[in-house]
């Protein structure tokens, strides 16, 4: 018999999974998610390279080896084989509203508790290999997320009792940027468009790198923190367009500027939590 927690885990997983299989955005897309972690990649310890090359090479039945950079938009690109039961990880999304709209409560299995399961896989000496590549996909993969902000954010109204889906019902004027708000940030203002190729990532990355300093993205530590400033950039710069609008140019400018170094932060941090877990430490959230 399964014990009654996980029966309650399971349920609430398969609730998010219908909510969250409406909701057509996906997060930066594979050219942000293979720059976190390229940069992610470039300020690990030997240890964590080791550690790293392992996981993603591991024998297992749910995903194919391919290196560290390329398995960071893994779990984006499973939704296009109908492959949905971790949509409710992509997203931590704390609502708002302007009009006083009553706020739903916050949903239990979201990116947050993404983050602390797979750091407890990796971190586990029960764990297979097999398991701590998965977990460690899905690592890479939230951890960009949520410097998305627009995954940690959904606007509630009258209009929208259930929230605007982080920005996807959020029509903006045509633009080839986005249809959606989400869509036009996931897209970073236009700069994550194209330049797809491995070294236009290694060295996008690198200019990043030399842009902001690891050191300083690295004294935030808590995940928590991290999606409480992605939440705040969402309310303070990202609603700042109207719906319906086509975004002005500064509007354009200050997304691209933003999604720069909110990558750069979410490779520096991502770094950090895997430097830590290869290091057998694991108190971080």
């Amino acid at each position: 018999m399964v014990p009654l927690p996980e029966l309650k885990m399971i349920r609430n997983l398969l609730v998010l999974f219908f909510l969250f299989i409406a909701n057509a955005g996906y997060s930066w897309n594979a050219v942000g998610h293979q720059l976190v972690a390229q940069i992610a990649y470039d300020n690990l310890t030997p240890q964590a390279k080791r550690m790293c090359d392992l996981y993603s090479h591991s024998k297992s039945k749910t995903s194919a080896n391919v290196n560290f950079v390329k398995s960071a938009s893994w779990l984006d690109s499973i939704r296009a084989h109908d492959v949905h039961w971790f949509d409710a990880l992509h997203y931590i999304d704390i609502p708002f509203s302007r009009d006083e709209t009553p706020l739903p409560d916050l949903p239990e299995i979201n990116a947050f508790w993404g983050i602390k399961q797979a750091i407890a896989v990796l971190s586990s000496n029960k764990a297979n290999n097999a398991d701590k590549k998965l977990s460690l996909r899905i690592l890479v993969h939230l951890v960009g997320d949520i410097h998305q902000p627009l995954h940690t954010v959904t606007k509630i109204s009258k209009k929208l009792p259930n929230g605007d889906l982080g920005g996807n019902l959020f029509q903006l004027g045509k633009n080839p940027i986005g249809n959606n708000l989400h869509q036009y940030w996931d897209n970073g203002g236009g700069i994550l468009i194209g330049q797809d190729k491995f070294f236009q990532i290694k060295n996008k990355a690198k200019q990043l790198e030399k842009k902001w300093s690891c050191q300083s993205a690295s004294k935030v530590k808590n995940p928590q923190q991290w999606i409480n400033a992605s939440h705040q950039l969402a309310l303070t710069k990202v609603y700042k367009v109207s719906a319906y609008q086509v975004p002005p140019k500064q509007y354009q400018l200050n997304t691209q500027n933003i999604t720069e170094k909110q990558i750069l932060l979410a490779g520096c941090r991502l770094a950090y939590l895997l430097n830590n877990i290869a290091e057998g430490k694991n108190k971080l959230v």
